[in-house]
């Protein structure tokens, strides 16, 4: 079986070339001297923060202990379990989301104070957007991602008014092979 393409992943160089092209700006050209962390880019009367998702979440020691600890506890009599949340009880799966969660909470707690700062400097009725790109965050579909994202944008803050979340997704059975 041939090996998988590598897709690259999606990098802050070639947003800043995608906003620039569509007329947009940085945010702040001398975001290296500033104090106060603040918003990525302007485009028309938006400000956008980017957040990419690099890590696999699934990957990180402390996730894969606190994901041990509440799975392994389930049945250890079988000698492999599979880590999903389906089939768990109800306090389960939610323990379970909060784990896997955990960076899409922080980049939007993130975000949003960002958003905040830009927005006093710049314009303070433009649309706040945040802009996930997803370049690695692969325990999670994309579905998943854009369901917890707008569902905490919208319990957690009004400090941003719309969310884009994007990324290339590459999925293959050893057949069939697509990108997305």
């Amino acid at each position: 079986m041939l090996p998988l393409p590598k897709i690259r992943p999606i990098s802050e160089a070639d947003v800043d070339q995608v906003l620039e092209q569509a007329g947009g700006r940085r945010a702040h050209a001398d975001v290296d001297r500033r104090a106060d962390r603040n918003s990525d880019y302007v485009l028309g009367r938006s400000i956008i923060e980017m957040k990419l998702l690099e890590d696999e979440r699934l990957e990180k020691p402390e996730a894969q202990a606190k994901i041990a600890e509440l799975i392994g506890s389930i049945d250890v009599s079988r000698p492999v379990v599979v880590i999903a949340s389906a089939g768990l009880a109800k306090a389960q799966k939610q323990e379970y989301d909060k784990i896997m969660r955990a960076p899409v909470k922080a980049a939007i707690r993130s975000a949003r104070a960002q958003l905040k700062q830009t927005r006093s400097e710049v314009c303070p009725d433009a649309t706040n957007v945040l802009l996930i790109i997803n370049n690695g965050f692969t325990a999670m579909s994309h579905e998943d991602l854009v369901e917890h994202a707008v569902d905490r944008v919208r319990n957690d803050t009004n400090q941003i008014d719309a969310v884009v979340i994007a990324g290339c997704y590459l999925h293959g059975d050893g057949f069939d092979t697509f990108a997305l």
